[in-house]
């Protein structure tokens, strides 16, 4: 990391959160050194910050529930090898856990991904939810993916086509119907799963030869990055370093070809925001978006519109008394409404 704070142009600003202090240079700039340090250090406040550490690295008691006897748990399955050996998060990340009722035949899948902001994380923080869905009949796979910034925007959303991949052509090994697959993720999680359900070019070059179709819902649990291109015009949030990342990145690579290194910023930016994927006549499936409590419902909102006007099916849940952070750590607890919506929503597709 001495090596990229070396390039960073902007002298760092500490910003304060709870006890600990961590640098964050000017988020307006777009010096490919300073957008590093930028992920970097959010990476290393989500770590410090205990609320955040208990999310992201499954510290919480969301990993530490218990299996029930009737529930086989595989870990660490590997779906992808092919990482290439420059990314230093390379196929090691590339791992996913496996849950469903002992001796279950032609189950639905549930393919969940977890959040972070793109740049930490764990699949254990989806364990109690994947603890319930499998009580409730469902083959459920928690996958991890490579990170930022040791990997591209495009290597983390590529992970989450591969793992589908992966589950097209084995889960029937676990009892599992590839017929039935669901989408789910939290956060960024939740950004990538729309991606994916919006542009079928990742799914394609990962030899899913069936696009889209193969995905019969998706379930977002408080994304709030759809319209990426507007994220990033309008405000300065933290949020959309890594999307400014990925456009420096591809627009310098374009530029030492000699092309048009703004013309290829747009495009990166665009090509990672599922708002300016939706077009009539695709084969996006139907929708179930949640909003945390008090948070910004605009654009959730807009992208669920542009779906409707495009004649797909979808819903908005406002999760009354859930933020951020507990709308999924409470996913999987008894009585919890969020997960009832989910399963709900699971029946509705899978009809």
């Amino acid at each position: 990391s001495s090596r990229v704070r070396q390039q960073s142009c902007c002298q760092p600003k500490m910003m304060c959160f709870a006890e600990n202090c961590v640098p964050l240079i000017d988020r307006s700039c777009l010096e490919d050194g300073c957008l590093t340090v930028s992920l970097l250090a959010i990476r290393r406040w989500l770590k410090f910050d205990r609320r955040s550490a208990e999310l992201v690295e499954g510290k919480s008691a969301a990993s530490t529930t218990a299996t029930p006897l009737d529930i086989v748990v595989f870990s660490d399955v590997v779906y992808a090898t092919d990482a290439p050996a420059e990314t230093m998060m390379d196929s090691s990340r590339n791992k996913l856990d496996v849950y469903h009722k002992r001796n279950i035949t032609n189950a639905p899948c549930l393919i969940h991904v977890h959040g972070g902001m793109w740049c930490v994380g764990d699949k254990s923080t989806g364990h109690k939810l994947a603890i319930h869905f499998a009580t409730k009949g469902f083959v459920v796979l928690c996958l991890n993916t490579r990170l930022l910034p040791e990997c591209e925007l495009t290597d983390f959303v590529m992970d989450g086509a591969k793992a589908v991949s992966w589950a097209l052509n084995h889960v029937k090994r676990f009892g599992g119907d590839p017929s039935r697959v669901l989408l789910s993720g939290h956060s960024a999680g939740a950004h990538m799963v729309s991606l994916l359900a919006t542009n079928d070019a990742f799914l394609h070059q990962a030899g899913v030869s069936e696009g889209l179709r193969v995905i019969r819902g998706v379930v977002a649990l408080d994304s709030n990055l759809y319209n990426v291109a507007e994220q990033i015009e309008t405000t300065n949030e933290y949020r959309t370093i890594p999307f400014k990342f990925h456009a420096v990145r591809q627009g310098r690579r374009v530029k030492r070809k000699g092309g048009d290194e703004s013309a290829a910023r747009i495009a990166a930016v665009l090509e990672m925001s599922p708002y300016h994927q939706v077009r009539p006549g695709m084969d996006i499936p139907p929708f179930l978006l949640f909003i945390s409590d008090g948070r910004p419902q605009g654009p959730t909102l807009a992208f669920a519109d542009k779906l409707k006007s495009g004649g797909f099916l979808a819903e908005v849940v406002t999760a009354v008394g859930k933020d951020h952070g507990s709308l999924m750590a409470d996913c999987g607890n008894e009585g919890d409404v969020t997960s009832a919506h989910i399963e709900a929503f699971a029946k509705s597709v899978f009809v």
